[in-house]
């Protein structure tokens, strides 16, 4: 009767026939019994069947396939896997999308589906928006990847919309829409507005407080943050309503600002107060005109009070109170003030 001296399973005539050692259980010292190896296909006299690079008994144990090298088919052999420390067994062990070999090129973790913890995976990261794996804001905007993603911005390109301004700075800092180069729609960008201190919300903020809005002031090819634009003493917004060109220092007619006060704005007892607010360049001397409308006869006499309000850059807020004569108080209808300047 033919034994089985090494007790591997094998026979000793099949030992001779296959060409192991029937006095060595194991020929090949891969740790799989000949007879093991002979059951499940493995070659006894070669330590490393599927030369992956694991003996056939690692592979067994790991539970990889010893007669594929690659075994789950993701183009790197179980032992570079192995040594990486990624799954032989699964393509994408962390599910993000990637390989185990992208995922190696790319320098992402293989066993994290965020590398970058921006909210991302690594996948849709690299095949479906270009923004960087490694990195949790790819453009340096002061929004994370997924952020911008979310408000539809571009997190390849810190500025979406063009403006000059950052998306974080648009999102975080002003408010603005970064994906809209002028928000308020004033004909002025979002940077323009925030660089001269104007609201770039609002429509009908007047930032150089010269009684035309930042619209308006596009509309009319004036400067939004120069109150006179052409420098003729003459605020831009007084020349529209007048009729003069703002840009054009010639056409304003520097002597004559007219002002209708109407009804009296402070009343205390008998005291009937008139106010006017208007704009004038610091250090302009000027002369006033009053005339008072009773329902008589008009009165040039009584008393006038300036208050100056200094808004910078050579302009100033003036706010004219007149206070009519004791006898013309009752019947005060309006106040018409004339402000001339005096040529110099």
């Amino acid at each position: 009767e033919d034994q089985d001296y090494d007790a591997d399973g094998l026979t000793d005539g099949q030992e001779f026939a296959i060409g192991t050692d029937p006095v060595q259980p194991d020929t090949d010292e891969d740790g799989l019994l000949d007879g093991a190896e002979i059951a499940q296909g493995t070659d006894p006299l070669d330590p490393d069947t599927d030369k992956d690079g694991l003996l056939d008994g690692q592979e067994v144990a790991l539970g990889t396939n010893p007669l594929a090298a690659d075994t789950d088919g993701d183009g790197l052999d179980d032992k570079v896997e192995v040594d990486a420390g990624t799954d032989p067994l699964s393509p994408d062990p962390d599910g993000d999308g990637l390989t185990d070999p992208e995922e190696l090129a790319a320098g992402t973790d293989p066993n994290v589906a965020d590398t970058d913890g921006d909210g991302l995976s690594d996948g849709r990261e690299v095949n479906e928006i270009g923004s960087d794996p490694l990195l949790a804001d790819t453009d340096g905007d002061g929004l994370s990847d997924s952020q911008e993603v979310k408000i539809g911005t571009s997190p390849t390109n810190p500025d979406s919309d063009g403006d000059g301004l950052s998306d974080g700075e648009e999102h975080s800092d002003h408010g603005t829409d970064p994906l809209l180069a002028d928000t308020d729609g004033d004909g002025f960008t979002d940077y323009e507005e925030v660089g001269f201190g104007s609201d770039p919300l609002d429509a009908q903020a007047d930032a150089d407080q010269d009684g035309l809005t930042d619209s308006q002031e596009f509309d009319a090819g004036t400067h939004p943050f120069l109150a006179d634009t052409d420098g003729d003493g003459a605020p831009d917004g007084w020349e529209v309503r007048e009729g003069t060109d703002p840009v054009s220092a010639s056409s304003a007619d520097l002597y004559a600002y007219a002002f209708e006060a109407g009804a009296p704005v402070v009343e205390a007892g008998r005291d009937r107060v008139f106010q006017i607010e208007y704009l004038r360049r610091q250090n302009v001397p000027v002369t006033y005109t009053v005339e008072l409308t009773t329902d008589l006869v008009t009165w040039r006499t009584g008393q006038l009070q300036e208050d100056v309000e200094d808004l910078g850059n050579g302009w100033e807020r003036v706010t004219t109170s007149y206070t009519p004569p004791g006898f013309a108080r009752d019947g005060c209808a309006r106040l018409a003030i004339r402000l001339s300047r005096i040529p110099l």
